[in-house]
């Protein structure tokens, strides 16, 4: 086992029965919110109805189970490392009585198992998936081998130039700087993990056969502060600015207003693509 991989497993294995805590964060309901709305306009609204989906690195199932509720027609696949994030995945499995829907297996993504190629209508790896694995090109490139042509692969990625402003806010500088090498990480208790550029990330696309659709950076104008990057707790200016209703609807509308603005796409907090095989 490659330490990459240790660390991930033991990593995950401390957060796994409370890591669901992170949808009861505010900013996190705000970025989840961006996201299912462009993941559903720009992708999943555009399947057929029985559209098969593959989770990569799913964890707990947060995303999958989503997807499986709103598209009742839909199948698919959670696939992670971790068993320890499965679990929770299962247990959503069974208590919403998805299994004749819902397949979980538990596997490294540098080389799936026990999903058929060209099977599948949309791949999917949300927020630090694609940092955390050790070879991310590889990674997509496995992923890529499961869409059916004209599927699509879509990733939500830590973006590299926040993760540097991030940690110079908070006096990280050495942590900062090792950054500038394409790897770090937003808490001292998490091992280090890549980080991306837009650009980065339409040359990987390309280098699978993809051809890019939608590139995105949200959410663009207001960011995670040091409690966010934990599994609970929220930063009190940022708890207070979106525990109101209005104002959180009225951050919501602003920052889907500027979503197609190309210029934004380096200032948002993650990185939104989608290529099409």
């Amino acid at each position: 086992m490659s330490k990459t991989t240790h660390d991930t497993i033991a990593y995950f294995k401390n957060k796994a029965d409370k890591y669901d805590l992170v949808e009861e964060q505010a900013y996190w309901q705000l970025s989840d919110q961006l996201l299912w709305n462009v993941f559903k306009k720009e992708v999943l609204d555009r399947l057929p109805a029985g559209f098969t989906f593959f989770d990569a690195g799913g964890g707990t199932g947060r995303w999958s189970l989503k997807v499986l509720q709103e598209y009742p027609e839909s199948t698919g696949y959670t696939y992670d490392l971790s068993e320890d994030m499965l679990r929770q995945a299962m247990a959503k499995r069974e208590a919403n009585d998805l299994q004749d829907r819902w397949t979980i297996r538990q596997g490294d993504l540098h080389a799936i198992e026990g999903v058929q190629p060209a099977s599948v209508d949309v791949c999917f790896n949300f927020h630090n998936v694609l940092g955390f694995v050790e070879e991310p090109l590889k990674m997509l490139h496995e992923v890529v081998k499961l869409l059916k042509p004209k599927g699509y692969l879509v990733s939500f990625t830590p973006n590299l130039y926040h993760a540097l402003y991030f940690n110079i806010s908070l006096g990280r500088i050495e942590e900062a700087r090792k950054l500038t090498g394409g790897k770090g990480r937003f808490t001292l208790e998490m091992p280090d993990i890549y980080m991306f550029t837009p650009k980065q990330l339409q040359e990987y696309y390309l280098e699978c056969g993809l051809k890019v659709l939608n590139l995105k950076g949200f959410p663009a104008f207001i960011y995670p502060g040091f409690l966010e990057t934990q599994i609970e707790g929220n930063t009190q200016t940022l708890s207070e600015i979106l525990s109101d209703p209005a104002v959180f609807e009225s951050i919501l509308e602003i920052e889907s207003q500027y979503l197609d603005v190309e210029e934004l796409v380096s200032r948002g907090n993650n990185i939104f693509i989608v290529g099409q095989k």
